[in-house]
This record gives C-alpha cells, sequence and structure tokens, in this order.
C-alpha cells in the first residue's frame, strides 16, 4: 500500500493557522503512523508531489496566484486521495457531495476531519483513488467564485457567515458568541483561542482582551485615553485590555 505502510500526507494551504489546525489534530483521529509535509502555495506543492509518494492530500481551494484547481489541472496524474479545505457557500458543497469527493469546511470540526480521514484510509488501503471524480469537479466549479467564509454548526444546520459580515465575537463561557454588522448573532461552542488562531493572517481581526476579538472595519470610535474603550457601528462597546493596549491601537491607527 504504502512504503512501511506509513501513510504520506501532504497539507496545500497559504494560511499557516489553517496548516497548522490540521497538523494538530490529525494524531487525534488516526492511529496509523503518518508524515506531514507542508506547503504553502501551488508551486510547492507541485514540487513536492513530483518529489514523494503522496498518499492523501489535504488541499486549500482558495488561495493567491494559483488555487487548488489550478494545482489539480498540472498533474498528468492523481494517484493519491485528495480532500478539500474549503470556506466555500452551500452551492459549491453540494458540488463537492455530488461528486462523491470529500471535503473539511473551515473551521475543521475534529469529527469531520476523523470521517474523512477514516474514509481515505479506505481507499488507500484499496488502492482507488478519486481520478474519476476529480475530473468531474473542475468544470463544475471552475467558473464560480467565493468570499471567504465561516463554517458554523448551528442546531444540525451548516450556516455559512462571511467573514467580511462579521462586527465581533465575544467568549461566553465555553461557547463563544459571533455578531454580525446587521447585529444578528450566532452561539458556537468553539472558544476564542481557536478564532484567533484561524483570523491570525487575516488582518481586519484583532483580539482586543480576553473575551473579544473585532473586525475593525466595523470600529466607530475609540478613546486613547485610559480606560481605552472602543464602539462598534452597532453599537457594542468594549474595554481593550492594557497589556494589548499599544499594541491594538497601533492596529488601529493603520487600519
Amino acid at each position: 500500500m504504502m512504503q512501511n505502510d506509513t501513510i504520506q500526507i501532504l497539507i496545500v494551504d497559504d494560511e499557516a493557522a489553517g496548516r497548522g489546525i490540521l497538523s494538530k489534530l490529525l494524531p487525534e483521529v488516526t492511529k496509523l503512523p503518518f508524515e506531514i509535509i507542508e506547503a504553502s502555495n501551488v508551486v510547492d506543492g507541485l514540487r513536492i508531489i513530483g518529489e514523494n509518494k503522496i498518499n492523501l492530500l489535504f488541499l486549500d481551494v482558495q488561495m493567491p496566484e494559483q488555487n487548488g484547481f489550478d494545482l489539480l489541472r498540472q498533474l498528468d496524474k492523481i494517484d493519491f486521495e485528495t480532500i478539500f479545505v474549503t470556506g466555500y457557500d452551500k452551492y459549491a458543497v453540494h458540488a463537492f457531495k455530488f461528486n462523491a469527493l470529500d471535503y473539511l469546511l473551515k473551521p475543521v470540526e475534529i469529527e469531520d476531519l476523523k470521517r474523512a480521514v477514516n474514509k481515505a484510509v479506505a481507499r488507500i488501503k484499496d488502492k482507488k483513488n478519486n481520478i474519476e471524480g476529480i475530473a468531474q469537479l473542475l468544470p463544475n466549479l471552475e467558473h464560480l467564485t467565493f468570499d471567504k467564509k465561516l463554517a458554523i454548526h448551528v442546531k444540525g444546520k451548516v450556516v455559512f457567515i462571511p467573514l467580511s459580515g462579521i462586527s465581533h465575537i465575544i467568549a461566553s463561557s465555553n461557547y463563544s458568541e459571533i455578531v454580525m454588522a446587521d447585529k444578528e448573532k450566532f452561539i458556537t461552542p468553539r472558544v476564542l483561542k481557536e478564532f484567533e488562531f484561524y483570523f491570525k493572517n487575516i488582518s481586519f481581526f484583532v483580539r482586543i482582551n480576553r473575551a473579544a476579538i473585532l473586525n475593525t472595519k466595523y470600529i466607530k470610535s475609540y478613546s486613547k485615553d485610559f480606560p481605552c474603550i472602543v464602539e462598534m457601528q452597532n453599537g457594542f462597546c468594549c474595554e481593550v485590555s492594557r497589556r494589548k493596549k499599544s499594541e491594538v491601537l497601533g492596529i488601529f491607527e493603520n487600519r
């Protein structure tokens, strides 16, 4: 099946946070031995595929310059399993399902990852691959464009929230409350630290204290004196912590 029964895994994602989350969660979902190689862009991903026997590819769909589909189009042979990692809307998700390919929604849920990995490992053991499915998928999605979205599991449904529409996220015990610019709210079991990690490379999100992450695009005003109070366009107000005041004010002034 694979050399020394070790699964060779390649993660291609331009966001370090996305690669880091998968690398952190994979040991929790499979007991099989595996090795992880990471790439931050399509060019490096193609080079790694050419130099290694990859068994499983985690492929981010939306990346700058070249996207995940561009990577697949440049391969003469696809002899590995592919799990797409996406924040796409429901239409793209339906396309993935229709073509019987697996996908993960960002931020990645551990149970979804476990399901996808188990499915991929079973195919690897059976020496199957998804060449036909990928060939059908590319033309179906080639013409679509997408805004980056966050997938939130709400009462048995998956709700897709545009990142650009989030005003702020506040901690609530072991949960987080996502508040949109129009004041619509979503409750999720994800803790604030997970969002901070996920938003690491998204410049308009900033954590201002232990309990709040703000979208700087929706800041109405803030005071430079102590206490430093931030007011959002939807009326929400909160205080910047002493420890983070200098850093946060620097971000505000350069936004």
